[in-house]
């Protein structure tokens, strides 16, 4: 039973992946946002109206942005938990065998 580094690497490795993968959705949301503002600012409407239309937008935009940055972060928290209680888990192991300790008690 053991757990290789390379196994903390991926793990954080995906959670890296994780977090670029909601930044580039939110990089999206927000040039869709933009250019949907830009058609709005394009069209024949009083500037007041066009205004409210783009902060609406905006808001809403952040909002998402947030939310899908927040969740990837749970997502690479989670994965660098479970790496951390698997490092933590090997070490006891490690030391209880060095320590004598009968290898068997510590097994699931």
């Amino acid at each position: 039973m053991s757990v290789s580094n390379l196994d903390f690497i991926d793990l954080d490795m995906k959670a890296e992946k994780i977090i670029n993968e909601a930044k580039k959705k939110a990089e999206l949301i927000i040039r869709e946002a933009r250019k949907k503002a830009n058609e709005i600012l394009s069209m024949p409407y009083p500037i007041e109206e066009i205004e409210k239309e783009k902060e609406s937008i905006l808001k809403d935009t952040e909002e998402k942005v947030s939310s899908i940055i927040r969740e990837a972060e749970e997502k690479a928290k989670l994965l660098r938990d479970k790496a951390s209680a698997k490092y933590e888990k090997t070490l006891n192991y490690v030391v209880n065998i060095v320590a004598g300790l009968n290898e068997w008690a510590f097994t699931e």
